[in-house]
């Protein structure tokens, strides 16, 4: 998608590494338009930059996302991605991030670049959840931090250990 973006422009590899100041060198930039170079998220907007485009601009269309927190669902693409009842905001928005990964073929565990989140989507959610979508947003972006979904993570299985645990002494105090 880069390679196509600068060949409509007329650019050639070394016109878009002077547009980043040789962050990125022609040889990288290559090895980017290849798929053989894992960009540091750090350096996704300087990218962006030399060749000219927006996230948007590199996204393939899709159908919007569509999300129905009564039937626990959401869905884009003719694809449905479904979700337990009764979630916290975070936790569907945990399971979007998840529906983006398996969308975009990425492992459950791989980065997604902030930048990367498509406005149509946060709007969605945004007025689904009755939040502001900046609010959504600053939440997607804590989700995405390591640091932050590694603890998460732990708080999650925490609670799905307590739901296990509270439904088998249920199932036990039934049998008594």
């Amino acid at each position: 998608m880069l390679a196509r973006a600068r060949e409509r422009q007329g650019a050639s590899l070394a016109d878009v590494a002077t547009r980043t100041d040789w962050t990125f060198t022609p040889t990288v930039l290559r090895m980017i338009e290849g798929g053989g170079y894992r960009i540091p998220s750090e350096q996704v907007q300087t990218l962006l930059a030399g060749y000219e485009v927006t996230p948007d601009d590199l996204l393939p269309e899709r159908d919007v996302l569509e999300l129905n927190l009564t039937r626990c669902w959401m869905a884009s693409g003719g694809v449905i991605h479904r979700f337990a009842e009764r979630l916290s905001i975070d936790d569907i928005l945990s399971e979007y991030l998840t529906f983006i990964r398996s969308m975009r073929a990425m492992s459950a565990d791989a980065a997604i670049p902030p930048e990367s989140l498509r406005h149509e989507d946060v709007a969605v959610l945004a007025h689904s959840l009755r939040l502001e979508a900046q609010a959504v947003r600053h939440r997607l972006v804590a989700l995405l931090d390591p640091a932050t979904s590694q603890a998460r993570d732990a708080i999650v299985r925490r609670a799905a250990q307590q739901r296990a645990l509270g439904r088998r002494l249920k199932e036990m105090a039934d049998r008594a």
